[in-house]
């Protein structure tokens, strides 16, 4: 599974992860510190969400049959429904991947390392 979602050998993986996987992971963490201070600063895990959810969004709908979808919709209504679908949708699928990619990141470095 983590073939296809960062790279086929060890090597594309960690090259894809390497950079990536910190930088989200620090950037949560501040978020949920400044959280206590701001709400507004849990935007940033919606964010990272989309972020890490693009490539996994491109690869299953495809960004322009989406927006022809909603742009091609008579009722403006449903239009704006799957839309806020749409986003509801990657936002979790990047949660999700984010959660895998920290675990494939895990796994590599401690395999590196024995």
């Amino acid at each position: 599974m983590f073939n296809r979602l960062f790279g086929e050998s060890d090597k594309e993986k960690m090259e894809f992860l390497e950079v990536r996987v910190p930088v989200s992971l620090v950037l949560v963490i501040l978020s949920i510190v400044i959280s206590a201070f701001a709400e507004e600063a849990t935007m940033v895990i919606a964010l990272l969400g989309y972020y890490w959810a693009w490539e996994l969004i491109k690869r299953w709908f495809g960004v322009a049959s989406i927006f022809t979808l909603i742009a091609g919709m008579k009722n403006i209504v449903l239009g704006v429904i799957v839309g806020l679908a749409f986003l509801i949708v990657g936002y979790f699928c990047g949660l999700i991947t984010l959660l895998l990619a920290t675990i494939c990141y895990i796994s590599l470095k401690m395999s590196k390392h024995s």
